[in-house]
This record gives C-alpha cells, sequence and structure tokens, in this order.
C-alpha cells in the first residue's frame, strides 16, 4: 500500500509538471504560429493516449519498475495533453470574439472547463466504482475522444466560418443590406 501511494503521488507530480510543459509548449507555437488551435487537436490525442496508456498499465498489473514506468509514462502523456488542450481552447475563444468581449471570454471558458473538470471527475468515479480504474480510464479515454472528434471538427468548420467582427466580407453585406438601394454606398 505504500508504495502505491508513493507510485500515485509521483503520478500526480508527474501530471502537473507535463501539463505546464503543455501549456508552455501550446502557448509558444501559437504566438510564433500566431494561429490558436493549431495543436489543440493534437494535444487531446496525447490526452486519449495517456488514458489509454494508464488502462493498459492497471489492466496489464506490472510489478516494480514496470509499474513505475507505465504509470509516470502513462501520466506524462495525459498531462502533456491536457495542458494542451488548455491553453490552445482558451486561446480559441480569445481568437473568436471581439478584443471588447475578451472578459466574457475567458469568464465562459473558465466556467466550461472547471465544469467539464468536474462533472467528468464525478461520472468517472462512478463508472470506476463499478468497472474498476481500468474501466475508468478507458471510459475517460472515450469521453476525451468524443472531444478530440468535436475539436477536429471544429478545425475544419473553423476554415469556413465567418465571423462577425474583423471580417470585411461580413462588413459590407451589412452595409448593403442597410442600404435602401440595395447597393453599397459610394465614398
Amino acid at each position: 500500500p505504500a508504495a502505491a501511494a508513493t507510485v500515485a503521488g509521483f503520478a500526480l507530480a508527474v501530471t502537473g509538471a507535463a501539463q505546464i510543459l503543455g501549456r508552455v509548449i501550446s502557448g509558444w507555437w501559437a504566438d510564433r504560429i500566431g494561429e490558436p488551435g493549431r495543436l489543440v487537436v493534437w494535444a487531446s490525442l496525447c490526452a486519449v493516449g495517456g488514458m489509454l496508456a494508464m488502462a493498459s498499465v492497471i489492466h496489464s498489473a506490472p510489478s516494480g519498475a514496470a509499474l513505475v514506468a507505465g504509470a509516470l509514462g502513462s501520466a506524462a502523456l495525459f498531462g502533456l495533453g491536457f495542458g494542451g488542450v488548455q491553453s490552445e481552447t482558451l486561446l480559441m475563444m480569445f481568437a473568436r470574439m471581439p478584443k471588447e468581449r475578451l472578459s466574457e471570454a475567458s469568464a465562459t471558458w473558465n466556467m466550461s472547463f472547471d465544469s467539464g473538470t468536474g462533472a467528468g471527475s464525478a461520472v468517472l468515479g462512478v463508472v470506476a466504482s463499478s468497472s474498476g480504474y481500468g474501466g475508468g480510464f478507458l471510459a475517460g479515454a472515450g469521453l476525451v475522444g468524443f472531444g478530440t472528434a468535436m475539436l477536429a471538427g471544429d478545425r475544419w468548420l473553423g476554415r469556413h466560418r465567418v465571423v462577425e467582427h474583423g471580417n470585411i466580407r461580413t462588413r459590407l453585406r451589412r452595409l448593403t443590406a442597410d442600404s435602401p438601394t440595395g447597393r453599397r454606398p459610394r465614398g
């Protein structure tokens, strides 16, 4: 029991450190590339991979060095993905809102991300109580996998999205619609 608690404690520490690294990497990447959301699908896949790896470790029941390596590697992969998703989704929210509404974007993101984390923990706790920790990690991987598919779809749709702010075409269409002649005003 003491060894298991020690491994679990180290796994949580590794998750936190990898989460910080994931946030730094995704923030750096978005700053250099100038487009938030480029790494969000990859980060989410890292999180799914970490959960699947942890489920595999639990189901194979290794001992000694294999247990430690499997648990810490899974935790690192999950933390890296979780941190990357945090930064990328927040930056995506900021990019989609006008500058005067950034505080609303921040509040919405924080409320949604924290609520999802809390609700997900409760749901996975129920799953783990009925099917074990391995089943909980598999269910978590499935849920995050579904979210990954949604993020991939959003990235694809985003290439075709017309936003209301900072969009010349939308602005010109509004001017035409507001004109009594239906034509764009001159001047």
